[in-house]
């Protein structure tokens, strides 16, 4: 008993050294700060990506050779970067 108390002290001691520490307060507010700002600009380059991407995917789909599904690929990635999350600014 007194072996598993020692090793359950010794786990949890090790656990809490590989915990991560918690951001600083000017990440916060920066990240706070600088959220507003980002999706401002998020937006308007999400919607050129959409303008731009989609005619391309149509003209690519009318071939069906490897690059044009190389191409398609390449524009559902571009989507996902400048579309998708995050929506917070994170450090």
């Amino acid at each position: 008993m007194k072996m598993q108390a020692i090793a359950a002290v010794l786990f949890l001691a090790a656990a809490g050294c590989a915990s991560s520490p918690p951001p600083t307060p000017q990440q916060s507010t920066i990240g706070a700060l600088g959220t507003p700002f980002y999706l401002v600009l998020k937006i308007p380059v999400c919607a050129v990506t959409v303008a731009l991407s989609a005619p391309l995917a149509g003209a690519a789909g009318l071939s069906s050779t490897p690059q044009s599904w190389l191409i398609r690929a390449d524009l559902d990635e571009s989507l996902r970067q400048n579309c998708g999350p995050p929506y917070v600014l994170t450090p």
